[in-house]
């Protein structure tokens, strides 16, 4: 420590530096998705810049620099964690076998498993403030303070027609 975010993924978790140099990594590496030398003791982020926030899925990691470079490492085996992305981001989030990156313009870039339409291709357009990913789903807020979900539903997890603070909750 001392530390200001953490994240969870199948079998291991992350925490990111005060400072923002270092994400300390602990847990199972059996797919290199939790390095413990990588990402600090000299593996760290790039002069200059900082890690400001990260995200854990089932085997793989990301971290997002203040420039907007997404580093990600583990298991890449349904295109989830690329070693080059291009782009400049503003938010993460890491589902199962997924991924998902917030532009500035709110709009998202999906990334690896689309079996039930969680992370699809062609990205969704927001405008989007925040972006959340489960391991079947994502969730989105959007500007106008609506969650947008889309991807597997059969626990009401991720209603299609979104949700809205003033509708009651459902539980399926």
């Amino acid at each position: 420590g001392p530390f200001r975010a953490v994240a969870a993924g199948g079998f291991h978790s992350l925490a990111l530096a005060e400072d923002g140099k270092c994400v300390r990594c602990f847990g199972q590496n059996l797919h290199g998705q939790a390095p413990h030398t990588r990402l600090c003791d000299g593996g760290g982020v790039s002069k200059g810049s900082e890690y400001v926030a990260i995200a854990a899925g089932i085997n793989f990691s990301m971290a997002l620099t203040n420039v907007g470079r997404v580093e990600c490492f583990g298991s890449n085996s349904h295109g989830q964690a690329p070693e080059l992305i291009r782009g400049r981001f503003v938010g993460i989030a890491a589902g199962g076998w997924h991924a998902l990156l917030l532009r500035a313009d709110g709009s998202v870039r999906c990334l690896g498993w689309n079996n039930h339409g969680q992370a699809p291709p062609e990205g969704v357009p927001g405008p989007f403030i925040s972006v959340a990913a489960g391991p079947y789903f994502s969730v989105g807020l959007r500007a106008d303070g609506i969650c947008e979900c889309w991807g597997q539903n059969t626990r009401g997890q991720a209603p299609p027609e979104g949700v809205n603070i003033d509708e009651p909750a459902r539980d399926r």
